[in-house]
């Protein structure tokens, strides 16, 4: 009986033996494809991450720590307008200094000769056109020329042509005023400080270029920028009528 077993198993191995040897390579496979894709997987789990992550991750948490600043920030703008309105009602309260000049009227009467600029001019006297510097301003022999504004006198000078007698006076902001055509017997020298208002001489006739003008006896003024170096139209700085005849 034995023998007949032992020969029955044999037969069988033999016969059956290829399936289970192929049976039991296939759950070897399975069993290492299984752990090896745990194993896959479980790494993926603890691969770093990539360079744009962290990225993504620091600039989320950058964000994140930056909106109570934001806050902070927008507020301290509002607190600094608050201060610069505050500020700005503060000097408007306080008296500032003037940054122009008020000028008064050197003589009282007409501009016969309005600002030309680099314009040229006909000259009645010279009986040709050239260029005129200032305004002329119709006025009698012998009248009271003023100071325009506070000043120290720079220049007392006869040309005897253009100018004639003249006084050159400085003021603030830069601005120069000449006054010619005077009476040769001036009231100020070089180096005077004078005052608006001031009699610094008289209407002359000795800026012997316009003599005989049509206009008759004048005054001529100028007003000088010294920060441009030009000079400038004095019409803006008076209160005077411009004359008919000189539109």
């Amino acid at each position: 009986m034995d023998k007949n077993f032992f020969k029955k198993s044999s037969n069988f191995i033999k016969k059956e033996g290829f399936y289970v040897v192929l049976f039991l390579c296939l759950c070897i496979v399975a069993s290492i494809a299984a752990i090896t894709s745990r194993n896959s997987k479980i790494n993926s789990d603890k691969t770093p991450k990539t360079q744009v992550e962290e990225t993504a991750d620091n600039n989320t948490e950058e964000t994140t720590s930056q909106i109570p600043n934001a806050e902070v920030v927008t507020e301290d703008k509002d607190e600094a307008k608050v201060e610069d309105k505050e500020a700005s009602k503060s000097q408007n309260s306080q008296p500032v200094a003037s940054t122009t000049n008020q000028f008064i009227n050197p003589v009282q009467g007409e501009i016969v000769r309005g600002y030309s600029g680099i314009n040229p001019v006909w000259v009645d006297t010279m009986d040709h056109w050239r260029t005129v510097k200032g305004i002329d301003i119709a006025s009698a022999v012998g009248a009271d020329v003023k100071a325009v504004a506070d000043g120290v006198v720079e220049n007392v000078l006869n040309d005897k042509t253009v100018l004639g007698q003249y006084v050159q006076i400085k003021h603030a902001n830069g601005l120069v005023t000449i006054y010619s055509n005077l009476d040769e017997k001036v009231s100020v020298k070089i180096g005077d400080t004078v005052k608006q208002g001031q009699v610094i001489g008289k209407v002359g006739k000795t800026a012997t270029t316009f003599i005989e003008e049509k206009y008759g006896d004048h005054l001529n003024f100028q007003v000088i920028n010294t920060t441009k170096n030009e000079q400038v139209d004095p019409t803006g700085y008076l209160s005077l009528k411009v004359a008919d005849k000189s539109k």
